[in-house]
């Protein structure tokens, strides 16, 4: 699971070579399968009887020499795939595909940011640990506009699930560190 922007960036980079690579292998892939199949159309033509039947050994010709063709033709365009000393092309990303993993990119990192934000947890001067989430801001911003004074206490429910007498300045400060953990998930 990723649990950090660091973590999502490198991710998204992977995966980008990740797609290189497969577009390289596909070119690879796809020459030896014409080549497979011109063999296959060789020896059928080697090993046909021309007597039998001439048609179908004029059609096993006119296959052979089209894969021939066409491996001919790829290897001109992709003369790397079989000689190792010749430079590989530098593969790119179409625009079609940028935009889709950006796409999926800013979903993931809302995704993650949110999963996030619902995990804070903060820890007063007072040792008290609550949740930060944005429900428990909420709360705690209820609690504030209503307690009359600084002294008077609420019973609340902490992270670990115990529960303390709490008071307007701690909660107002429970509120802020909640609020700031927030903003610097918020706005990487």
């Amino acid at each position: 699971m990723i649990n950090s922007y660091t973590e999502l960036d490198q991710y998204y980079v992977d995966l980008k070579y990740t797609i290189l690579a497969q577009k390289e292998q596909n070119v690879i892939d796809t020459y030896y399968s014409l080549n497979a199949a011109h063999i296959d159309y060789v020896n059928q033509y080697n090993n046909y009887d021309q007597e039998s039947n001439p048609d179908q050994y004029t059609n096993l010709f006119n296959l052979k020499e089209s894969f021939k063709s066409q491996v001919d033709s790829y290897l001109l365009s992709n003369p790397w795939v079989i000689d190792t000393n010749l430079t590989k092309p530098i593969f790119k990303l179409t625009v079609e595909e940028l935009a889709e993993l950006d796409v999926k990119y800013l979903e993931d990192k809302k995704q993650l940011r949110n999963r996030l934000v619902g995990e804070i947890k903060i820890t007063t001067s007072n040792n008290n640990t609550f949740d930060g989430d944005e429900t428990a801001q909420t709360r705690m911003a209820r609690v504030i506009a209503i307690l009359p004074d600084n002294t008077t206490t609420v019973s609340w429910k902490l992270a670990d699930n115990t529960t303390a007498l709490v008071t307007k300045p701690e909660f107002q400060e429970a509120l802020m560190l909640a609020l700031q953990a927030q903003a610097t998930l918020w706005f990487i």
